[in-house]
């Protein structure tokens, strides 16, 4: 089968890959593959014990234990079911996870079971929550951000010059700690109210 590695995550002593085959999981300790779960995956992310994948048909919330067991799903609720990007954050007793799909952004409330939807229907390839709580996400041609993780109808939009965005990285360290890095290129957009 092809396994083409589409998003890694690491916690703890474990390395988290999402292929084109599955969910595999390895664990550092011993360098043995401790699970291996079917399905076309192309985004992962571990919150509070939780793991978030998805695909194209949406996101699938598995318990980070030994058995992965089933937690729930978001499949018809999304803008798209085809996920490009998950990025989730715990704010006061929250869990959020942001969803970029192929048309629109959502924000999956995980404790409160609700979901927000952007008002662009454009293919969205990846998001991020910030650390003053707001929702950065882009497309091919502009950087978003919303003024609340609950409210992403009206988003506020930077020009971005870039064609084919594909990864917001958040620099918490010394001076870039305000930056976001576009995509696998050198350019970044400052002082956009991640601090």
């Amino acid at each position: 089968t092809n396994n083409t590695v589409q998003d890694t995550f690491i916690s703890g002593d474990r390395v988290y890959y999402a292929t084109t085959g599955g969910l595999d999981v390895i664990n550092l300790s011993t360098n043995l593959n401790i699970h291996n779960k079917t399905g076309n995956f192309k985004s992962i992310y571990i919150l509070n014990n939780l793991v978030y994948l998805g695909n194209t048909s949406g996101v699938w919330i598995f318990n980070n234990n030994d058995t992965l067991g089933f937690n729930r799903s978001y499949t018809s609720t999304l803008p798209s079911t085809t996920v490009n990007d998950i990025n989730c954050k715990t704010v006061g007793v929250n869990d959020y996870c942001l969803v970029s799909t192929n048309t629109g952004t959502a924000v999956i409330n995980y404790t409160g079971n609700t979901i927000s939807n952007s008002s662009l229907t454009t293919v969205m390839q990846t998001g991020m929550i910030g650390k003053d709580n707001n929702v950065y996400w882009a497309n091919s041609t502009h950087l978003f951000k919303s003024n609340d993780i609950n409210t992403m109808s009206v988003p506020q939009s930077f020009k971005n010059t870039i064609a084919n965005t594909i990864g917001l990285w958040h620099f918490d360290n010394g001076n870039l700690s305000s930056n976001i890095a576009i995509g696998d290129t050198n350019v970044t957009f400052t002082n956009v109210g991640l601090n």
